[in-house]
């Protein structure tokens, strides 16, 4: 959950029906040390919860940071767990994966 600062080498951001990134980086952006640490935010939008969660798997496949560090992997592995698509989240969830 560090900030990373650095220059963005590659940015390739998904796109299609309810796929959406809200941000303003590009390739060549340095990310200076002073910065929101947000610098872009994924949204998908699904007819239900288990379209837009696939969505979501499918668009962090085709997310390409390069150049600085992100949280897509951890992304990944909470939207494929079996406990985020079973609805069966608890408050130590985020704590738990991580142990």
């Amino acid at each position: 959950f560090m900030p990373s600062v650095g220059r963005i080498e590659r940015v390739r951001f998904p796109h299609g029906p309810g796929v959406r990134n809200d941000g303003g980086i590009y390739r060549g952006y340095e990310v200076p040390v002073y910065y929101d640490s947000l610098l872009s935010k994924l949204v998908v939008l699904g007819r239900d919860r288990e379209q837009a969660r696939r969505r979501m798997l499918t668009a962090l496949r085709r997310l390409d940071i390069q150049g600085i560090a992100t949280t897509k992997s951890l992304c990944q592995e909470i939207i494929n767990h079996q406990a985020f698509a079973q609805h069966a989240l608890t408050t130590d969830f985020i704590e738990s994966l991580l142990s």
